[in-house]
């Protein structure tokens, strides 16, 4: 037996963490000496293997100008290169996937932290209950972590299907959208509609699928009318549009939102004109949406809530109080 070729030629750090991933070794720990002695050992082994197995077939490489060491030799050099082409392919930065349509929602976005490993079948639900002994009453509105806005647990389908039943008993109170006005006073305020579009898609598109990695993904498919983005809810089954279209009614993007979140939304927006005699409200500046007037006051116009705490949100649409 001829004695293996040795590639002294060779002392990339590539090649040498491909041996290292193949061997499952440091690549500080590993040196040339190291590699030929494992390609030494290697090569000794599978010269045997190989014409053991040449002989029990009955091939004759002399006949085809062939020897044991050029099979192995070939072999031992496809399978380095095999094992350094894994390497570069797992080591490049995954390409980020875009989705028309949401790539503004994305980018204005807070971030978020992925639940990779979040199983919805084994989380329990949170206590609210027994109460503290010791609380800080609050009296006013607080910042909450984006993380925290739509919580999962092992009950979600369950109370997917009641939201689904009170939402069809009670279709016109559990959504509704404020249409009083236009002159003939039948007409949403023209500012609802780009607020839904941009709360649907931040949900839908962004939220859920990135939040809650297990649960929901993101599919691109094709109409007719082009390419198109959709939710899959892995729980549910229900695949459903990730932002709205044009022909889309408000009432039925809340519907889409209330059989894959289990949180009532409630859209509030600020007076476009406000009295003179009216006091001013205590909203902070940096609080206020852009271009709403110091002392204007927020109303309902439009909301999806099948469980309201202790009112009927239909009969706050588009008051004051």
């Amino acid at each position: 037996m001829s004695q293996p070729p040795i590639f002294k030629e060779i002392s990339t750090s590539p090649f040498q963490a491909a041996i290292a991933q193949a061997s499952n070794v440091s690549v500080q720990s590993l040196n040339m000496e190291n590699v030929r002695q494992v390609y030494t050992h290697a090569y000794d082994m599978m010269f045997h293997a190989t014409e053991s197995a040449t002989n029990a077939a009955g091939l004759n490489l002399d006949a085809l100008g062939l020897s044991v060491d050029n099979v192995l030799t070939i072999g031992m050099i496809v399978t380095v290169m095999s094992v350094f082409w894994v390497w570069r392919v797992t080591s490049l930065p995954k390409k980020k996937e875009t989705f028309p349509g949401l790539e503004e929602v994305r980018r204005l976005a807070p971030e978020l932290t992925p639940l990779e490993k979040f199983d919805v079948e084994k989380e329990e639900p949170t206590k609210v209950r027994p109460y503290k002994k010791k609380y800080n009453l609050t009296m006013a509105l607080e910042s909450l972590d984006p993380n925290e806005l739509i919580l999962m647990d092992k009950t979600y389908k369950d109370r997917i299907k009641l939201r689904q039943t009170t939402l069809k008993e009670n279709r016109t109170i559990v959504r509704a959208v404020n249409r009083t006005k236009g002159p003939n006073g039948n007409e949403e305020d023209p500012r609802i509609r780009p607020a839904i579009e941009e709360l649907y898609s931040w949900i839908m598109g962004h939220y859920l699928p990135t939040r809650y990695p297990t649960m929901f993904r993101l599919v691109k498919t094709t109409f007719e009318t082009g390419e198109t983005v959709l939710l899959h809810n892995r729980i549910t089954g229900d695949v459903l549009p990730a932002t709205m279209n044009k022909s889309q009614t408000i009432e039925d993007a809340f519907e889409k939102m209330n059989k894959t979140v289990d949180e009532d939304m409630l859209i509030l927006l600020p007076q476009e004109t406000v009295p003179e005699d009216q006091p001013e409200n205590d909203v902070v500046a940096e609080d206020r949406v852009d271009g709403a007037p110091a002392n204007a006051r927020y109303i309902l116009e439009a909301y999806f809530s099948c469980f309201p705490s202790g009112f009927n949100p239909y009969e706050k649409m588009g008051k004051l109080r």
